[in-house]
């Protein structure tokens, strides 16, 4: 009984483990992208930054269209547009990184789910079992 006991206060302390490793992940994400070079000289990143393109296959067809229709505008519109525009592709980005974060987090979570009712069960056969033995042996004694 007492190492059920231990066993439930691990698995709760596992599951406070892996949503406060949720939310760093998720905060972490949230600022490496929005203060990923402040600070830095230019010539001192580590990594070459990502291109200014964008790639068709991770945004809408929607925001596309609407940066074609950006770039048509006079000058003078399209210098106030383009950077919200890209403002509004970053923000797609970073939605899309999250929703991927947050699915495999349910993924894990419904998993462990799986995995503790499995044990669940386990753990009632083994009671049971030792129940009967525990009978077994006090009508023996009887």
């Amino acid at each position: 009984m007492l190492g059920n006991r231990e066993n439930l206060k691990n698995t709760k302390r596992s599951r406070t483990a892996e949503a406060s490793g949720i939310r760093i992940a998720l905060y972490t994400l949230l600022h490496t992208t929005t203060s990923r070079n402040q600070g830095r000289k230019p010539g001192t990143l580590m990594a070459q930054q990502k291109s200014k393109e964008w790639r068709k296959d991770q945004i809408p067809t929607e925001l596309i269209e609407l940066k074609k229709h950006v770039e048509d505008l006079p000058l003078h519109l399209r210098q106030k547009l383009l950077p919200l525009c890209e403002r509004l592709h970053h923000y797609n980005r970073l939605h899309s990184r999250l929703l991927h974060i947050a699915q495999e987090a349910v993924d894990q979570l419904q998993l462990d789910a799986k995995y503790m009712q499995f044990d669940l069960e386990a753990t009632r056969r083994e009671r049971d079992e030792l129940l009967r033995e525990l009978r077994g042996t006090d009508e023996e004694v009887q």
